[in-house]
Parts: C-alpha cells; sequence; structure tokens
C-alpha cells in the first residue's frame, strides 16, 4: 500500500502523521491509515457518499475503474479475514492468560 492518495480537505480520516500530507492534501495510503480494515472503510465511505478513491501512483486503487472497485473488494474481504484473525489470536491469549492465573492460585 505505497500509493499516494487525493484526501479532501474536510476529510474526517484520522491524520496521524502530519509531516507525511503533502501541501496540495496528498498522503500516502500506507501512512493514511493502519491496517487494511482502516483503508477499507474509508474508501467505502468515500464511495457510498458518491465519491471516487484514487490512488496518484497506484493503479489498482482506484474506485472509477472496474479493476480497481474489483481490488478494493478484495482488500474488504481481506480486512474481514484480519479481523477475524485478531479477534481469535486475542480469544486465545485471554485463554492463555486466564489459564495461568488459575495455575498460580492454585499451585
Amino acid at each position: 500500500m505505497g500509493g499516494t492518495s487525493k484526501l479532501e480537505a474536510g476529510d474526517s480520516a484520522p491524520d496521524r502523521n502530519h509531516e507525511q500530507t503533502k501541501s496540495d492534501g496528498r498522503k500516502r495510503c500506507d501512512r493514511l491509515v493502519r491496517s487494511t480494515f482502516e483503508l477499507f472503510a474509508i474508501v467505502k465511505r468515500i464511495v457510498d457518499a458518491e465519491a471516487q478513491f484514487g490512488s496518484l501512483t497506484e493503479p489498482w486503487a482506484d474506485t472509477h475503474a472496474s479493476t480497481g472497485r474489483l481490488m478494493i473488494a478484495v482488500l474488504g474481504g481481506l480486512a474481514d479475514v484480519e479481523r477475524d484473525l485478531i479477534r481469535t489470536r486475542t480469544a486465545e491469549g485471554q485463554h492463555f492468560i486466564n489459564h495461568c492465573v488459575e495455575n498460580l492460585v492454585q499451585g
């Protein structure tokens, strides 16, 4: 996700890295979000608002073209998988910690 996207002035996306924002409103996609899920959510909000998302350096990330919309849909699927993995790993970690605490209390 090394492309550069054009952000509108009123965009409410988290601006974590002000130094990465160029004077004309462009920002690197990998600086815009921390996860595929966040990128997909932002692009979905843009498309739902009947606007288009386009990358200045990555043609795959352009919702004007059918291939760009396909790639965004694939990224949406990957985002779902990413969220499920995070939930699963978190639950496994919590289960492990609970097991360790039980062993400490009993032993």
